[in-house]
């Protein structure tokens, strides 16, 4: 009986720990590019570049 006991203890100290709970969450996902322009423009570039690379070799 006094396993029980215990695990019932371990069990809900656990669940107490931070980042155990439900309630923390993660944080939300941005919607906006908070990107610098020239970021942006040299991704744009590799994407280009590495859609024809990928053409290239099928």
């Amino acid at each position: 009986m006094s396993r029980l006991i215990c695990l019932f203890v371990a069990i809900i100290g656990l669940v107490n720990l931070p980042g155990c709970g439900s309630g923390e969450s993660l944080p939300a996902v941005p919607t906006t590019d908070t990107r610098p322009p020239e970021t942006k423009e040299a991704d744009d570039q590799m994407t280009k570049n590495n859609a024809k690379v990928n053409a290239g070799l099928k």
